[in-house]
């Protein structure tokens, strides 16, 4: 529980896509103002959008995918500071989605603060700690057990 002074003052929504396609997953590598992010692709959750619509937008955005058909995977069921603002709590909900396209490699320069990169990379390959969020670490982990065990 948190003290009074560091009250969490907003909660901040956001969805992320495991896209797979033959054993491989799409991982993105992120820069915000010199700030580094290896993550699953996705991003903040905007008014009036329901979470599907949010993973659609999030993944035609990043990726230029049309991915119509996402399950849930999972959703944050512990305590998670955002990494930028100590008064927000990060709530993400984790969606998969089994694809055909195959962007083997994609690189998105908006403007001189923001670059994103997105690669596949082996599901078995995949080690958590080079994620940069702890709920990607914890998702990267389940995901892993999931999937093999599925």
């Amino acid at each position: 529980m948190l003290s009074v002074e560091n009250q969490i003052k907003k909660i901040v929504l956001r969805v992320y896509a495991l896209l797979v396609k033959n054993g491989n997953v799409l991982v993105s590598i992120e820069s915000i103002d010199n700030f580094n992010m290896f993550k699953f692709p996705g991003g903040g959750h905007e008014m009036g959008e329901g979470l599907l619509e949010t993973i659609q937008r999030e993944i035609k955005e990043e990726s230029g995918l049309e991915v119509k058909e996402f399950k849930h995977f999972y959703t944050t069921d512990f305590f998670q500071e955002s990494a930028f603002n100590p008064n927000h709590q990060i709530i993400s909900v984790y969606y998969i989605a089994h694809i055909e396209s195959n962007p083997l490699f994609y690189e998105k320069i908006e403007n001189s603060k923001h670059k994103l990169v997105l690669m596949w990379r082996k599901i078995e390959e995949l080690d958590s700690e080079e994620f940069t969020f702890p709920i990607d670490k914890y998702v990267c982990n389940l995901f892993k057990t999931t999937y093999h065990n599925s």
